[in-house]
């Protein structure tokens, strides 16, 4: 991981995120600051919108939204959010107000988790290299698509390892009669990889503070947040402001890729949306 204590961003960030670390934390600068920083990645990387309402910068917040509720946004709960890696090449953080207590940001290492399942359980290895379906949740269904797609955990790709991580997708398409049944064994392979996200040998905590920036490789870095306590007072609830960000220096695409949008890298066919930011949450 690279923490440095100034605002400048630049190759190095860059590098940071595409690099063997494949995350980058930055503190130091207060958050007014910070949001000038975050547009200057435009130079590397594509900001897209991250949702079909064409939001180029969403928020987290709590707004008492329900995890179980496949039709809600994670991003508006408060609860425990599993490991998991978002659709986009990079995803940004940045930390306007944090919890009172709680909300703390847990990585792993999608390598070392592949590697010691490779190690330990080759049988599991083969499961997470099939594919899993993958429930839609409300993103936009693509012309002629379903509510539910396919995609493996594990992706072996022009030389590179890729990860596909989303436990709450992967579970809540079992809601559609059509999908098939996960065997024992697709339990037992998603209960490994989460168990080893969790293990201290491959994972890294890290707290959020206000001007805090975080930026986060979706192919190698597995992502979670614990569940936090706001303050009572509307203008102290925790709240960070996220950056979906694509890159063809991250990564060449594959099939799987594009069976969940047509251009594969979390880009939503907006038709006549025009994209946009809005400032205020809810």
């Amino acid at each position: 991981m690279r923490r440095r204590p100034g605002p400048r961003i630049g190759r190095r960030t860059i590098e940071g995120v595409l690099g063997r670390h494949g995350n980058w934390h930055n503190s130091g600068p207060p958050a007014t600051q910070q949001r000038t920083h975050v547009l200057r990645i435009r130079s590397q990387f594509k900001p897209v919108p991250t949702n079909e309402t064409g939001h180029m910068i969403s928020h987290v917040i709590n707004l008492g939204h329900k995890i179980e509720n496949p039709t809600e946004r994670a991003s508006y709960t408060k609860e425990t959010l599993r490991y998991h890696t978002d659709m986009s090449d990079v995803v940004g953080l940045l930390c306007l107000q944090p919890a009172k207590a709680g909300g703390a940001s847990t990585l792993a290492s999608a390598v070392a988790i592949h590697n010691a399942i490779c190690a330990e359980r080759p049988d599991l290895l083969r499961v997470l290299y099939q594919p899993w379906f993958i429930d839609r949740r409300g993103d936009p269904i693509p012309k002629g698509g379903k509510p539910w797609c396919e995609m493996p955990i594990f992706i072996w790709h022009e030389g590179r390892l890729l990860v596909w991580l989303q436990p709450q997708f992967a579970t809540s398409s079992q809601r559609f009669p059509e999908v098939p049944r996960y065997a024992d064994a697709h339990w037992e392979a998603l209960e490994l990889v989460e168990s080893l996200a969790d293990d201290p040998r491959f994972r890294l905590d890290m707290s959020f503070g206000p001007g805090d920036m975080q930026f986060l490789n979706n192919d190698v870095v597995l992502h979670s947040r614990t569940e936090y306590e706001d303050y009572p007072e509307p203008g102290r609830r925790r709240h960070l402001l996220r950056l979906e960000l694509v890159s063809p220096d991250v990564r060449t695409l594959t099939p799987w890729h594009s069976g969940y949008t047509p251009a594969g890298r979390f880009e939503f066919d907006l038709g006549s949306v025009t994209p946009n930011i809005v400032l205020n949450p809810g």
